[in-house]
């Protein structure tokens, strides 16, 4: 039930991306890693992640073919917020 009140403030595919992206900032992360981790497909993952990069919500490093992403300082305190909605609701944040 719970599970439906949160989708009724954060889109949860989105909210996966941030939270990830929130509790993995030790390095940023390719596409397909988060994707794998996340458990989403990569064709509507990188459509989010486009347009996480034109909010500047985070930024994109080009290596290569590679491009690795972390959350910019306005998507770190959105993913911040995010959390806390989840926290409120007591709504425990799975990845899967």
């Amino acid at each position: 039930m719970l599970e439906d009140t949160i989708n009724l403030f954060v889109r949860p595919k989105v909210s996966k991306i941030f939270l990830f992206l929130l509790e993995n900032t030790s390095e940023p992360k390719s596409i397909s890693y988060i994707t794998k981790k996340t458990n989403l497909q990569f064709s509507h993952a990188h459509k989010i992640i486009r347009k996480m990069e034109s909010e500047q919500l985070i930024s994109l490093e080009k290596i290569g073919r590679i491009q690795l992403i972390s959350l910019t300082k306005k998507g770190t305190e959105l993913a911040q917020k995010i959390s806390k909605i989840y926290e409120i609701l007591g709504v425990k944040y799975d990845a899967k």
